[in-house]
């Protein structure tokens, strides 16, 4: 089995086709974590407004 030649891999540069690939990838995956961010945001923000509005619910009973 030959040795890897790490500098040399390194060094290999993209092909164009395969940078735009890369780009793709890269900007899919950042629109998809983005998307989950602001889902995950809508939810805690529901949350707040729920606790919020127990407790005023709770003070209210008192």
């Amino acid at each position: 089995m030959p040795a890897i030649d790490l500098p040399r891999l390194q060094a290999y540069e993209m092909g164009p086709l395969e940078q735009l690939d890369h780009q793709m990838n890269d900007a899919v995956r950042f629109e998809h974590a983005d998307r989950r961010r602001r889902i995950e945001d809508r939810k805690q923000k529901k949350q707040k407004k729920k606790k919020r509005k127990r407790r005023q619910q709770q003070q209210d009973n008192s």
